[in-house]
């Protein structure tokens, strides 16, 4: 796609005020990384005797800082290998949370102490009154806010013919015709409408056609406030699991689901239900070879009563469609791999992973990954939507029409990989209740990043070397996917933080910025590499700070995402990375090679925000190191 997931906002405004950028303003926020308070032997022990209420002591930290300030509590979630407690939290008026408002305190379970956090609150708000602008307060309830929506949209809507149903403040909405399940979702909340005011809204979650919105309906005035495109895109399309496309062959595979992510294997959702095709607890795979528009059940790979999922395949066909069986069954094997590779480094039920079933572990399960394969509602392209937990995801992979014959993005694992993991990242950061977590220019680019990296770390080999190149979705695009092919030598790639220097009258491209950031994490990763091995498949064995380079990174940046800010920037990300190294391994080896992979790429230890000079806002590239890596 020409643009980047969340920046392409719809805005309308109320009759006083609209909302800023991509669902309200942001708020200025602060972020704090704490040494770990050093500790006798005995002081752990009373810490521990101490029950461990990790709600109260963030909501006590909170309100030291923030004393005249309403907060609600989101997600609350522990990891006891990381050693790490994580809360997320929100602002909040008369008990509903304020758009954009992130706090997440990171807590280290042994010494009960608060080790980050990364807090973006208004500290002079006020809620918006219509009255005082000599205006009607509408006091629109949700039936009013799905209404609004069909009328500013020209959707049909009949009111008679929806049933809404209420549970913990979330209403489901059931017989929207004009959505493709014929569901919406709706909460109560703020939008920030000024520095100083916030307004009542009520937000719905809609998929139409193939882009799934958060619109924001003024329960005051009623306007339209914005709307918002939650899907991620992959600008370009990139089979064996660990292999990048299908120059790399076919194998079969036995049972290669892992029993602790899938219990069940990947066909069953319990004990009573099994399918026989493309579907299953995790996953569910199925074509879109007439471009529809409508949600509904299509052709799956079959596999029989056997479940044996063996078809032909001929690229020098001259359609995709005449090899659907091979392709499904690769896009279901590669992309419940995934989920099950994820779930060993932490995307668990609890961190809201994408599952029917979640086995009484956590989380609000029914949310299966649904991905169209073939899918001619579009070309050149894939895209990934997440919305919140609960709520199933839904990739797109297009038909490549540029080459001749065409070309199945179905057989180019990093472009399925890359796509995936934008709903990994979406789903940990601020917690798997929210969706605008990622949504800033700099945050939007880093999601891109992690997507790169992860598909890059994942496929490595024994032969794999520092100086190699990496041209990403090949196959599809030959050496035009990114601008520079991703490298560690300087020659071939030389970006830097200062490449993301942008003129003022537009905005940091997520694609561009992207490519800063896993350039980045590709030097700690090579770093990693040098230090540790690599292992040619991250999906084996057990993590310890001795594991390979390439599986010491993937978790490391499984661990940052959890523990960064709502919306983090750059610089807070690096800092994530080094603190959750810090938590999990405290290894000074792997701390510094940290610090000298982001130092390379002009991220030090004393590179700083970016300013507004002229016409520019600037970045600035510094290279030094902390003291103790010098």
């Amino acid at each position: 796609m020409k643009y980047c997931n969340l920046k392409n906002a719809l805005i309308i405004a109320s009759s006083v005020f609209s909302a800023a950028n991509a669902g309200g303003f942001f708020p200025k926020k602060t972020v704090k990384y704490y040494e770990k308070p050093a500790q006798s032997s005995a002081a752990v022990s009373s810490a521990v005797a101490t029950p461990l209420n990790i709600t109260q002591i963030s909501l006590d930290a909170l309100k030291r800082d923030y004393p005249n300030m309403e907060f609600k509590i989101g997600n609350v979630l522990r990891n006891d290998e990381a050693k790490t407690a994580y809360v997320h939290v929100s602002q909040a008026v008369n008990g509903y949370e304020i758009i954009n408002s992130a706090a997440n305190i990171n807590i280290d379970i042994p010494s009960r102490s608060i080790i980050s956090s990364g807090i973006a609150v208004w500290e002079d708000v006020e809620p918006f009154n219509p009255a005082d602008h000599g205006l009607e307060d509408l006091n629109l309830d949700v039936e009013d806010a799905l209404a609004k929506v069909a009328e500013y949209f020209n959707y049909p809507y009949d009111k008679d013919e929806t049933e809404f149903t209420e549970k913990n403040g979330i209403y489901t909405i059931d017989g929207v015709k004009f959505t493709i399940d014929k569901k919406a979702r709706a909460e109560k909340k703020y939008i920030t409408i000024s520095e100083k005011y916030v307004d009542s809204v009520w937000e719905l979650s809609l998929e139409v056609g193939q882009i799934w919105y958060l619109a924001r309906v003024s329960s005051t005035t009623g306007g339209l406030l914005n709307v918002e495109n939650i899907a991620s895109h992959a600008v370009y399309n990139a089979i064996p699991w660990n292999k990048v496309d299908i120059t790399g062959g076919r194998m079969l595979f036995v049972d290669p689901y892992d029993k602790n992510a899938s219990p069940l294997g990947w066909h069953k959702t319990d004990e009573k239900t099994t399918s026989n095709d493309t579907s299953g607890n995790n996953i569910i795979v199925q074509e879109n070879h007439q471009g529809s528009e409508i949600d509904m059940v299509t052709n799956r790979a079959y596999g029989g009563a056997d479940l044996i999922f063996d078809y032909p395949l001929d690229l020098n066909s001259k359609k995709v469609e005449s090899y659907f069986g091979a392709a499904a069954t690769n896009v279901f094997v590669l992309t419940n791999k995934l989920h099950d590779v994820y779930y060993k480094f932490g995307f668990n039920e609890q961190f809201g992973n994408f599952q029917v079933n979640n086995f009484g572990k956590g989380g609000a399960g029914n949310d299966p990954v649904k991905v169209l394969i073939q899918d001619r509602s579009g070309t050149n392209n894939a895209n990934f939507a997440t919305p919140v937990d609960g709520y199933s995801p839904k990739m797109r992979l297009y038909p490549f029409t540029s080459k001749s014959p065409e070309r199945d993005s179905s057989f180019v694992n990093q472009i399925i990989i890359h796509e995936y993991s934008h709903g990994v990242t979406q789903r940990l950061t601020g917690g798997p209740d929210k969706t605008s977590c990622l949504s800033s220019d700099e945050s939007n680019a880093l999601s891109e990043g992690w997507s790169d990296f992860f598909a890059i770390a994942m496929e490595l080999t024994k032969s794999s070397k520092r100086s190699d190149a990496h041209n990403m979705f090949e196959w599809l695009y030959g050496t035009y996917a990114r601008s520079k092919p991703i490298c560690s030598d300087m020659t071939i790639n030389n970006l830097t933080y200062s490449s993301l220097t942008y003129n003022a009258n537009g905005q940091l491209e997520c694609h561009e910025g992207g490519e800063v950031w896993v350039n980045a994490l590709n030097e700690v990763l090579w770093n990693f590499i040098e230090l540790r091995g690599v292992s040619e498949d991250v999906s084996k064995g057990n993590i310890n700070s001795k594991s390979e380079g390439n599986v010491l990174a993937i978790q490391l940046v499984i661990d940052a995402v959890k523990i960064q800010p709502c919306n983090p920037s750059f610089l807070e990300a690096r800092d994530a990375l080094v603190l959750a190294q810090k938590q999990r391994f405290n290894d000074s080896k792997l701390h510094c090679a940290i610090w000298k992979g982001f130092a390379k790429r002009g991220m030090g230890v004393n590179a700083q925000p970016p300013e507004e000079t002229g016409s520019k806002i600037v970045y600035t590239d510094n290279f030094d190191l902390p003291s103790e890596c010098k």
